[in-house]
């Protein structure tokens, strides 16, 4: 880092989340010799973003670069990050992203890779469908406008916090292709069972939903109603083959051909009928959702204004 970026003034913060190793001895003794070091400690385990929040709490330098202690990702993302800050110095966050074109991901086991696409292709939906990699880590930021931002989370739900918070504050965000290459292709695999990522993912794609309901909801409810649809249009083509003018009156007729019609296609019928009735419930809902949900986003950026107001102070 320092050879390659001689005229960058940097510091590099260690946080220790509860490991028993010997993390924090090898960090102390790195911090004899080099003072940019800084060390935070926790006895136990906080999760990410505790951890996260801990360090962006100490940062001081004008941007921040979040990196996971086993270099996963290429150390030269540094570089890239630094040369995008230069060229682009309107960018607020700098999104790393291993699944965007260009990209990389290497050695991840393919369930954990299926799976993590996945997640991130719905959760693009609920953020940004510019973004490929919504639950990349490594990401960089402004320091001062993150600072600025009233976080809480304390697990790597942090990430998917950030993102929708820096949206709300109308913060510039880009994204690069990543290289994600996992090294210790067997022993990882062994660590992160099958069970705590589908639970991460759930977490993640759950917070998604809860954030904005509405893209959800919208689009089940316009499925739904393009059912009910295709169904009545084969419920008049059923009823127009059974239905026969007869009699002086239109009424026996017209009965007599729903009467055939629900009884070879009941389905159809229920089907549509139903339908209808749950997309027009669900558009309603939608109406009111989208309301309280302008409202709450309203309410959010009046705190966060509160927030980095006081934080100026």
């Amino acid at each position: 880092m320092g050879s390659k970026h001689a005229d960058i003034q940097y510091e590099v913060i260690a946080v220790n989340d509860g490991s028993s190793d010997r993390t924090v001895e090898r960090i102390k003794n790195f911090q004899e010799k080099e003072s940019r070091l800084k060390l935070i400690n926790f006895e136990y385990n906080k999760g990410r973003g505790s951890a996260m929040r801990a360090g962006l709490a100490m940062a001081t330098s004008e941007y921040l670069l979040f990196l996971d202690a086993d270099l996963s990702y290429d150390v030269d993302h540094i570089t890239d990050v630094i040369n995008y800050f230069k060229s682009s110095p309107q960018t607020d966050a700098l999104i790393i992203s291993p699944y965007m074109k260009g990209g990389i991901s290497k050695n991840i086991p393919l369930a954990r890779l299926l799976l993590s696409k996945m997640a991130n292709w719905i959760l693009a939906d609920f953020f940004s469908s510019e973004i490929s990699t919504v639950t990349s880590m490594v990401r960089a930021y402004r320091t001062k406008i993150l600072q600025g931002i009233l976080l809480v989370e304390s697990g790597k739900e942090l990430h998917l916090e950030i993102l929708r918070k820096l949206y709300l504050v109308g913060a510039n965000i880009a994204e690069i292709p990543g290289r994600l290459i996992w090294k210790e292709k067997k022993s990882r695999n062994a660590r992160i069972s099958k069970k705590k990522i589908a639970i991460s993912a759930k977490k993640h794609i759950l917070y998604g939903f809860l954030s904005r309901p509405t893209k959800f909801l919208g689009k089940l409810a316009f499925f739904v109603l393009l059912i009910s649809l295709w169904e009545m249009f084969n419920l008049l083509r059923n009823f127009w083959s059974y239905y026969s003018p007869q009699g002086d009156w239109i009424g026996q007729d017209l009965w007599a051909g729903l009467s055939q019609t629900f009884y070879h296609s009941p389905h159809t019928v229920v089907i549509s009928v139903v339908g209808l009735i749950i997309s027009v419930q669900v558009f309603s809902y939608l109406a009111l959702f989208s309301i309280l949900n302008m409202q709450h986003e309203e309410q959010l950026r009046h705190i966060l204004k509160m927030y980095k107001d006081q934080q100026e102070k």
